[in-house]
């Protein structure tokens, strides 16, 4: 490398160090652009769910805080109907006593927060109470997951500010793309603090060129184009485990895991230069490694030199896998959560309408879990849910879906069931393995009772939403006869239907 041509190498870098600055540029770009557009969706939705609230009756509900009037009931089906219409986290409302703000009525079907709960003042409410629409400049995390949130004033036929709204839209993508944008930051920072001093060390020639390439983190390898390696550094003797002399006596076909070659293009394998593509790598003793790989070329005696800068990612692609995994499960029961639910539950029913088969939507909670919770704490309450969670993945078969939709709520996607007694062998499976299942808290065992609802594609409904309000509906019939069994939609709609005939 005596001979390399400095002049040419500081042009090469200076573009290397330019494409990097542009796409760090580009990265932070894309991330605001995100973030700023799904801000926009969520004051649009808030614009529009409170056109669903009646400020006259909310007024009311203000007047004589009682979650037992008719105009709460009335509002609150207008807000839950609504909800149910849009993909919406939270919808809730909430009005102001001096510098103190309190929540009205909340469309939340699973633990909705009481009136006159106290909650945190926050400047965009305090914004909206002065009758603008706002949203939270950033991504809001908690437990449950990620959210941004908007808010915007309800008004009466006076026109006068009495509450506001409040709409929490589900982010849960945001953690991924924070994970990844901070990653990508990292790298994209690292390489042209490499860049840079590569520039500086050519500057000085190679002495100094020496001590980059000898003790870079990354594997720096020096080729011919047709894949012939001719240089390598200590990272590179380290990782593939040959020798010095060895490895000069390698192409790059042989450091490639032949399964991978398959997938890359003749350009990816020996003459890639500009690209940056993963793909495996495998040692002297046949272990293997995933690694990205990025290329530049220079001319040295006139003879074009490819330079490959290969960085070990295995600790990336973990970190990937734990993101991905933490997007589509719930870690307390290890089951799917609501994102993974929905995403396979359109998988089914796309597999479902092509191959005219039924699915049965099975959705259940736990029979006095809230008194649980009061009673022994959250840790008793989670340990609950854990050990449902094992009974039910223990009686599903493998082609079932399941997973816990949030709070104590769990949904069972059921396919390629013959008829309706393999449901019901299904359940009754549950409901007799859950007997066995006691846990004991303060020395006193409890079991584990559920109340489930079913519904059943095409039959009850032909969309996600449409089907698990019918499986809902029927487990509201199934608690309200004293809970621990199970109902069919199509049976616990006649007994509704007739209950709101009877009171009309």
């Amino acid at each position: 490398m005596k001979n390399l041509e400095l002049k040419s190498l500081r042009i090469v870098e200076s573009v290397f160090i330019l494409t990097i600055i542009i796409l760090l540029i580009i990265n932070l770009a894309f991330y605001r652009i995100i973030i700023h557009k799904f801000q926009v969706g969520v004051k649009a939705n808030v614009a529009d769910a409170i056109k669903v609230i009646d400020g006259d009756k909310l007024a009311e509900v203000i007047k004589n805080k009682s979650m037992n009037s008719t105009e709460y009931k009335e509002i609150q089906q207008e807000m839950i109907k609504w909800k149910n219409d849009k993909d919406v986290k939270y919808f809730y409302t909430m009005y102001k006593e001096k510098d103190n703000i309190y929540f009205l009525v909340d469309s939340a079907l699973v633990k909705p927060s009481e009136l006159g709960e106290r909650y945190n003042f926050e400047r965009e409410m305090k914004q909206a109470f002065d009758g603008e629409i706002t949203y939270t400049k950033c991504a809001v995390e908690d437990k449950l997951g990620a959210f941004i949130s908007a808010y915007a004033p309800i008004r009466n036929s006076y026109g006068e500010i009495i509450a506001i709204a409040g709409v929490d839209v589900d982010f849960g993508v945001f953690t991924y793309i924070k994970y990844k944008f901070i990653i990508d930051i990292i790298t994209i920072i690292f390489m042209i603090i490499v860049a840079v001093v590569i520039l500086r060390k050519l500057e000085e020639a190679l002495r100094k060129h020496k001590i980059l390439f000898e003790n870079a983190d990354d594997i720096i390898l020096y080729t011919t184009e047709d894949g012939q390696i001719i240089d390598g550094n200590k990272k590179a003797v380290m990782e593939y485990g040959y020798s010095y002399k060895e490895l000069k006596t390698k192409n790059l076909k042989d450091l490639r895991l032949p399964e991978s070659l398959k997938k890359l293009t003749k350009h990816e394998i020996i003459d890639s230069e500009g690209n940056v593509f993963e793909t495996i790598n495998i040692r002297k003793d046949r272990n293997t490694f995933p690694v990205e790989i990025s290329t530049n070329s220079i001319t040295v005696n006139n003879e074009k030199l490819i330079i490959r800068i290969i960085r070990n990612i295995t600790e990336r692609k973990k970190i990937e896998s734990e993101v991905l995994y933490l997007a589509n499960y719930d870690s307390l029961t290890d089951s799917y959560n609501r994102a993974g639910l929905v995403n396979n539950f359109k998988l089914a029913l796309e597999e479902a309408r092509k191959n005219n088969y039924k699915i049965a939507v099975i959705l259940f909670d736990i029979d006095k879990f809230k008194a649980i919770n009061d009673t022994y704490g959250h840790c008793a309450g989670d340990q609950i849910l854990k050990n449902i969670a094992s009974v039910v993945k223990k009686s599903i078969r493998n082609t079932d879906i399941f997973g816990r939709l949030g709070g104590d709520e769990f949904l069972i996607i059921q396919k390629l069931f013959k008829d309706r007694e393999e449901v019901i062998s299904l359940m009754d499976r549950i409901l007799e393995n859950l007997k066995v299942q006691s846990i004991n808290f303060k020395d006193n065992n409890h079991y584990i009772q559920i109340s489930a609802g079913i519904s059943i594609f095409p039959d009850d409904g032909v969309c996600i939403e449409e089907l698990i309000h019918c499986a809902d509906n029927a487990m509201y019939y199934t608690k309200k006869n004293g809970g621990n069994a199970y109902n069919f939609y199509e049976y616990s709609k006649k007994v509704l239907i007739g209950d709101l005939d009877k009171n009309n």
